[in-house]
């Protein structure tokens, strides 16, 4: 039977081309064989699905030269920035004329979901109109929950909604409006275009379709819905920047740095700020593996040694070299305690078992020889999610490709400004010549961290330190950047480049 799945194509993606974008945002790509636009209308059967798309005057010609699969229908209509329902209004004759009473789905062109069709299609048959949501943690809500949400009554039926806001303040409490619709027929469309609330909208905002079911629901039309488990939003450049990030990290084999430096992993803290999950911080499993070792594997160094606690050492894999310390309250507690250890290293990585990064071993070794450095920091673009978690992570402050100031536990989200990585490359154990110097000048009232240490380092000139730009990383030092981790491992699973 056939059917039929409208885009709204109306606006011109100025928040994209702010950015330096040149690509139409539904054109961008999520893979080396689709764009989000492909992915959404890959969600539904290939055969018997008619694609009418609703596009702009502006955009109108590229739209076509670049959207090619068969059973597509395009509608131009005037540039606006009215919002997609009016899309939608200005498309209405030709849209009845192709669609006459059959029922459609409408999607947003920046939104990007995976479903099971076979349970939408018979979810759909005999209900009016379906909205189709996500519900619960999704990392970039946290961030940002400026959606559409809205709320159930017992019979799971929709009861009430609200445009770009939620309604209950936790939006994990709230269900999601994804940016996908299914409607029985166009006549809900007709009936909200003539009527007073539309005309009230139009004259001050863009109308969504959100506006539309409040309008449905004025006149005691059932509305259900249906969730999808995978769900992302790809409206601005920070969430498409973000998609792919993730999709990188998640799809690749693990990929060995194979640098022959010695790496110390620091394992002797107590974890707190995980602890809400049911495993410890270093066993932690991501791609089949715990964390500690899946980071081991990552930077493949030939001597790797854990400096551990008694709650830990019973648990770690015995190929690995351990030292036992008692237990610490941060890292820089850790290298204290360890010093005689430390002694006869150099050209080492400290790690945290809870972090890694990418980044090229031929580059790094060249970077190393030309700097000198004592010292090397890492740096990494800052996740949408981290962004909410500013006084979590480190920031260096970059001029000129050096480091113009080290900010612990403050993000300013600047665009010259990274993340500070919880690993570091250190030259030999002299760097921590320094620490009783350093201690007798600490006036924190919170823990008292590495990053500190090497602050005072970088500010007193008494070592190198210098910084290298991660292409990748990965932090789950708080467990909603361990349930970041689990969405986009869950939302990539099996899915090929």
């Amino acid at each position: 039977m056939k059917q039929f799945l409208i885009i709204p194509l109306g606006g011109l993606g100025k928040r994209f081309i702010n950015e330096g974008y040149k690509t139409y945002k539904p054109f961008l790509k999520t893979s080396k064989i689709s764009r989000v636009i492909d992915n959404i209308v890959n969600n539904f059967p290939k055969k018997n699905t008619h694609v009418i798309i609703v596009a702009n005057q502006k955009k109108f010609n590229n739209i076509v030269s670049n959207f090619k699969k068969k059973n597509t229908t395009f509608i131009k209509i005037r540039n606006h920035n009215a919002g997609p329902v009016y899309s939608l209004f200005l498309a209405k004759e030709k849209l009845k004329e192709i669609i006459k009473d059959k029922s459609f789905f409408v999607s947003y062109s920046d939104v990007n979901w995976k479903w099971n069709y076979k349970l939408v299609k018979n979810f759909i048959c005999n209900k009016q109109i379906t909205i189709f949501s996500h519900n619960g943690f999704h990392p970039h809500l946290e961030l940002d929950n400026k959606s559409d949400f809205f709320l159930c009554n017992f019979k799971q039926h929709v009861k009430k909604v609200s445009e770009k806001k939620t309604i209950k303040s936790d939006y994990k409490k709230n269900n999601l409006a994804i940016g996908c619709y299914h409607f029985k027929k166009f006549q809900y469309f007709e009936d909200y275009f003539y009527s007073k609330n539309f005309k009230q909208l139009h004259k001050k905002k863009e109308i969504y379709i959100i506006n539309l079911i409040e309008n449905c629901l004025r006149n005691k039309i059932t509305i259900n819905h249906f969730r999808v488990n995978k769900f992302a939003h790809l409206g601005v450049p920070s969430q498409y920047e973000d998609f792919i990030n993730w999709k990188s990290i998640i799809d690749k084999k693990i990929e060995s740095i194979n640098l022959n430096y010695p790496s110390v992993m620091l394992m002797a803290g107590k974890g707190k700020r995980v602890k809400a999950l049911k495993s410890k911080k270093p066993f932690l499993i991501f791609k089949k593996k715990k964390i500690y070792e899946y980071i081991f594997k990552k930077f493949g160094s030939k001597k790797n040694y854990i400096v551990t606690n008694k709650n830990y050492s019973n648990q770690i894999n015995k190929k690995y070299k351990i030292h036992k310390i008692g237990q610490s309250n941060s890292m820089l507690r850790t290298i204290e305690k360890s010093i005689n250890f430390l002694k006869d290293k150099k050209n080492f990585f400290i790690l945290s078992c809870d972090c890694f990064g990418s980044f090229e071993k031929k580059q790094f070794v060249k970077f190393l020889k030309k700097s000198k450095s004592d010292v090397v920091l890492f740096g990494f673009k800052i996740t949408n999610l981290q962004k909410k978690l500013s006084n979590a992570h480190t920031s260096i402050k970059i001029h000129k490709n050096k480091i113009k100031s080290i900010n612990v536990k403050k993000l300013s989200l600047n665009h010259n400004e990274l993340g500070h990585a919880g690993f570091f490359w250190v030259r030999n154990q002299e760097v921590f010549n320094y620490l009783s110097k350093f201690i007798l000048k600490i006036k924190f009232k919170r823990e008292v961290l590495l990053d500190d240490y090497f602050k005072f380092l970088f500010d007193k000139k008494l070592c190198k330190v210098d910084f290298y730009r991660l292409k990748e990383y990965v932090h789950i030092g708080s467990v909603q950047e361990f349930r970041e981790l689990k969405y986009w491992e869950n939302y990539f699973k099996n899915e090929n480049l």
